[in-house]
């Protein structure tokens, strides 16, 4: 069984530097990643506040399709499991400004997924 985790242990983590988020149900640790985000901290930031929860079918498909691949795995071996999202261009991702980056196939960034959201 996965690791229930409560809405008031999630808020808990609120910072730059501890910074846990739900995303479709799960519950993840983007503290490494946050400030590396290609669509800026802000953003993240704006969306925890809210508390809104958060859901990776508005990405890239591929960025849906490795998430939604490591959930599933969460579920078979059990969380934590990180997760390395990786540039999916060939001429490379796009940084903050939607400029291309010219850095293909490089990691972008890691971020854990730590259970589910409790209900």
């Amino acid at each position: 069984m996965l690791k229930s985790i409560s809405s008031d242990e999630v808020a808990a983590h609120s910072t730059v530097g501890d910074l846990w988020v739900v995303a479709d149900g799960y519950v993840v640790d983007i503290s490494a990643f946050a400030s590396d985000h290609p669509g800026g901290i802000d953003n993240i930031l704006s969306l925890k506040e809210s508390g809104s929860n958060f859901s990776f079918s508005s990405h890239f498909r591929y960025t849906t399709k490795c998430f939604n691949e490591a959930c599933i795995k969460c579920e078979q071996q059990k969380c934590p499991i990180t997760l390395t999202f990786q540039r999916s261009r060939k001429n490379g991702g796009l940084d903050r400004n939607g400029n291309i980056t010219s850095k293909p196939n490089a990691a972008v960034g890691s971020v854990t997924i730590l259970g589910k959201q409790a209900t």
